[in-house]
């Protein structure tokens, strides 16, 4: 049960117990009250002994139920406060796990001191797996850490970044437009590179579906906000000035 949950049942529970509790008080009470309750108080030890056995007969077995679920009720709590700590830590080592793996992968895949990928089943195969591990781990983050899952989301967007310049799949010389790159020889450095590697790769690199740009939400200059701008700004004032909305504006009849 999330915590949340637990912590507002757990308040509802007592709530309903000290309710349940004033109630059985008043009605064991009221007949006392109501048979006896025009009669002096009695000075006499006897009396007040049969009024403590009569109350404690009536009180007992309902008390004792209240308390026995208020004990269930608090280690139910405790219970959850504990998952919620266990998941929280589980969800960390996730993150934590799913990030090295990124960096595993780009260290593997892009080594000090190299410029160009490297024709080399096995890195592409490494690579290939270390992403996927990464993908499996992050997976295993739960919904109730946004705040890591929105954290991993940013280190994977830096990887893919880091991952698309060395490769540069567009480029019209990359190794994607070198079919013999792909082929095999009889070296282990020369044997074909692994078709589902390469897959595990491009994937990683492209733009996940569906995933929103934070940067569509940034409004475009206005005209006010260009021609407020500094003056040793003015190379890119000058090129927002040809701007086609711009060129509009200027255009349109007084």
């Amino acid at each position: 049960m999330p915590i949340n949950a637990s912590v507002r049942l757990f308040v509802k529970i007592q709530k309903y117990l000290a309710i349940a509790t004033a109630t059985a008080c008043v009605i064991a009470i009221a007949p006392w009250i109501f048979t006896f309750g025009w009669q002096p108080l009695s000075s006499m030890p006897t009396n007040w002994g049969v009024f403590g056995d009569y109350i404690g007969g009536v009180l007992s077995a309902p008390l004792a139920f209240a308390g026995l679920v208020a004990l269930l009720a608090t280690i139910q709590q405790q219970q959850a406060f504990a998952q919620a700590e266990q998941n929280k830590s589980n969800n960390l080592r996730y993150f934590e796990g799913a990030v090295k793996c990124l960096e595993r992968a780009y260290s593997t895949f892009h080594p000090l001191g190299v410029d160009a990928p490297k024709k080399d089943r096995l890195v592409w195969l490494t690579t290939a797996r270390w992403l996927l591990a990464a993908r499996d781990l992050s997976r295993q983050i739960s919904s109730t850490s946004p705040a890591l899952k929105t954290a991993y989301g940013v280190e994977e967007e830096h990887f893919r970044m880091l991952f698309y310049g060395f490769l540069d799949p567009t480029a019209v010389s990359g190794v994607f437009s070198v079919k013999e790159f792909f082929e095999g020889n009889f070296t282990r450095e020369g044997a074909e590179i692994e078709e589902r590697s390469a897959r595990v790769i491009l994937d990683f690199i492209e733009w996940p579906e569906g995933k929103v740009d934070a940067i569509d939400q940034v409004p475009l200059y206005t005209a006010a906000e260009v021609e407020a701008m500094n003056i040793s700004l003015r190379g890119f004032k000058a090129f927002l000035h040809e701007k086609k909305r711009f060129q509009a504006e200027r255009d349109q009849p007084n």
